[in-house]
């Protein structure tokens, strides 16, 4: 049983946008700043950002949460900053979030993530120990605050601890959030993975804290991971760079060092020791780091895979940021010392920096799939301290690259203004730098790069120490009366043009923003073309972005047997972000047109096809992003294809054909 899979219509263009193929280079979008904005607070520290959605957080914001922004009573209690994009392209603030127990020096917003309508931010030097939000007797214990968007308002629901919380963990140091699921780094945890969550023989050995939102909307704790080579030091999760690790310059610095999509968590160790020949055991590297890949089966977390870099070499830091969407997981190795042109085995560009790409198969097997240097690698760039991967796009930051032109790379006439790349993946697994992003205002000291988050056709990049104050026009700000204010920059990343449509020919391309096309039918060779392990990573139909939310459109999904004998076909779909709910479906064959959305939402609907017969299945769901399988009689996978939808109103997305032989 062989399968393809072709896109035979796409929507329309009041769907899409006008379609167009467009230069290559990103534009900045968006200059922000808080609407609070003061001297040192740090905008833009973490960043994250779902569609039309953003996040900016301020860990050394003052305020108190009940004086209202422009109070300063509680030095570094630290804020988050929510914008949505508007009609007129505008990005404007919506929310000011604080801690429901805010207090001096828990730096709320060292780390933030957003998934659909739920916000994370972790407050790595909050007290409490657990018992209550008042209680402060467990000194930078850590915590994690769940906001919610409810009737439109973004209001705190959840007060997250570790179930084994104590002085010094960390627990809120790096958080990530997918749908249902919300991760929480705790890099000072001391466990050693073999004797339980009270075991404190490993110091600083990190771990991570898996919460699932329950049938009645509340958070609880379902999983405690470790690393399975454990050890003290090793810092799981951690984010932060530390003196015996790198210059005095790293000092202070934060990035993700954990994520999670769907439910698939990778986390970074970046004082790991391992020389990544002889296994998990060894310790001949010091601090050259990992990567650890855990996944959800049968609703158990266990670890699936230990990751570490083709050019392992003591204090790399690898895995100091990471980032996973799909079976593609990015890790940045900031103090990997490579000059970009002389192959992985050099050395001669000290903490230049790299990131590592890595892919999944089908058994779970994770391999290397890439080694990406920014065009302009130079010592001390630090490239890789943040990276973000969203489908076949990675951005990674270079929050000490020097140049002060973004025409021009290799000016260096800005001392650690930073920078950001854009790489794209074609079909066959090759990453290209595509853009060199540089702020509209550049300027040395900025640390533009030091937060990376990119979603569907937004890439948003953090530059914690630029020193504008609140009163600038907006676009570009070149005052400088607020040092280490912070700002935030959006980029709208290019259209892609993409290949020819399999049923209309290469004379017609098809042309869409934010649309990416798999491996084309008249692109694939001889026995290719009926592979069925290649069809769902090569046929792949991925529709990424969101731009209008809280609509439904509708999908029509196309079954026929081309074999020569009858069989049954089972068809599924599934959501895998807020608000993947789909709504109702209906099939149309021989047996003529039947509401079949009871079956869709259990198993998937089952039909018996005769060679030759078809089968039409259309669904209407809410705009989001999903996957869709088809399995046959004897429950083997036959495809799987992605897809994002959006549009206003009732929108037919097109048919998607799936024919078996």
């Amino acid at each position: 049983m062989k399968t393809q899979v072709v896109l035979a219509a796409l929507c329309s263009a009041l769907l899409l946008g006008v379609a167009h193929a467009m230069d290559p280079a990103a534009v900045q979008e968006a200059y922000l700043k808080a609407s609070n904005a003061d001297s040192p607070d740090y905008f833009g520290r973490s960043v994250a950002i779902d569609g039309t959605t953003a996040v900016v957080a301020a860990r050394n914001e003052g305020g108190n949460g009940t004086g209202g922004e422009d109070d300063n009573s509680l030095g570094q209690a630290g804020a988050a900053y929510v914008y949505e994009k508007q009609p007129d392209g505008s990005w404007l603030q919506q929310a000011y979030l604080k801690a429901s127990n805010a207090e001096s020096g828990d730096r709320l917003g060292d780390s933030v993530a957003i998934s659909g309508n739920t916000i994370v931010v972790g407050a790595w030097w909050e007290d409490g120990d657990g018992s209550n939000e008042s209680n402060n007797s467990e000194a930078s214990a850590g915590a994690a605050y769940v906001y919610e968007k409810i009737d439109g308002v973004w209001t705190q629901t959840a007060y997250l601890k570790a179930s084994n919380a104590e002085t010094g963990d960390n627990f809120g140091c790096s958080v990530a959030v997918s749908g249902k699921t919300i991760v929480v780094a705790a890099r000072g945890e001391r466990g050693n993975g073999v004797d339980g969550e009270e075991n404190n023989s490993a110091a600083q050995s990190g771990a991570l804290y898996v919460f699932g939102k329950d049938g009645d909307g509340i958070w609880k704790q379902e999983a405690y991971l470790k690393a399975s080579n454990a050890e003290a030091s090793d810092g799981l999760g951690d984010g932060f760079a530390s003196d015996r690790r790198a210059t005095a310059r790293l000092v202070l610095a934060s990035s993700a060092t954990v994520s999670i999509h769907g439910n698939t968590i990778v986390a970074g160790a970046q004082g790991e020791d391992g020389n990544g020949v002889d296994g998990e055991d060894n310790n001949d590297a010091t601090d050259s780091g990992a990567a650890y890949v855990f996944v959800k089966e049968g609703g158990v977390w266990s670890q699936q895979a230990y990751l570490k870099a083709s050019n392992t070499e003591a204090g790399d830091s690898f895995g100091n940021s990471v980032s996973v969407w799909g079976d593609t997981v990015v890790v940045g190795a900031p103090l990997e010392g490579g000059n970009g042109t002389d192959g992985e085995s050099d050395n001669s560009a000290t903490n230049a920096g790299a990131a590592y790409v890595f892919v999944r198969d089908e058994l779970g097997n994770w391999t290397q799939q890439a080694y990406l240097k920014a065009s302009n690698a130079d010592a001390e760039d630090i490239f890789g301290r943040a990276v973000s991967v969203f489908y076949d796009t990675v951005v990674v930051g270079a929050r000490q690259e020097d140049s002060g032109d973004p025409e021009d790379g290799t000016d260096n006439s800005a001392s650690e203004a930073g920078a950001a790349y854009v790489y794209t993946r074609d079909e066959d697994g090759n990453w290209t730098q595509q853009s060199y992003l540089k702020a509209s205002n550049v300027e040395g000291g900025d640390y533009f790069g030091n937060a990376i988050a990119i979603s569907g056709q937004y890439a948003m990049v953090g530059a914690q120490f630029e020193d504008a104050d609140k009163n600038g026009d907006g676009g570009e700000n070149d005052n400088n009366d607020a040092a280490g204010a912070g700002a935030a920059y959006i980029f709208h990343l290019p259209f892609v043009t993409l290949p020819p449509d399999p049923d209309t020919g290469n004379g017609r391309a098809i042309r869409r923003p934010d649309l990416h096309i798999g491996t084309s039918w008249n692109r694939l060779k001889g026995d290719n073309r009926y592979d069925r392990r290649k069809a769902s990573r090569l046929q792949t139909v991925n529709l990424p972005g969101r731009i209008f939310r809280n609509h439904t459109a509708n999908v029509k999904l196309v079954l026929e047997n081309d074999g020569n004998r009858r069989d049954t076909y089972r068809l599924s779909v599934k959501g895998t972000s807020n608000p993947g709910i789909m709504v109702k479906a209906f099939a149309s064959g021989k047996g003529g047109r039947r509401n079949v959305s009871g079956a869709m939402k259990r198993k998937g609907y089952a039909c018996s096809l005769a060679p030759g017969e078809s089968e039409r299945v259309m669904y209407q769901v809410k705009t989001g992003r999903y996957w869709a399988g088809a399995m046959n009689g004897n429950g083997r996978r036959l495809n799987r294809f992605a897809f994002s939808l959006k549009g206003s109103g009732k929108t037919d997305v097109g048919e998607m054909v799936t024919r078996f032989r």
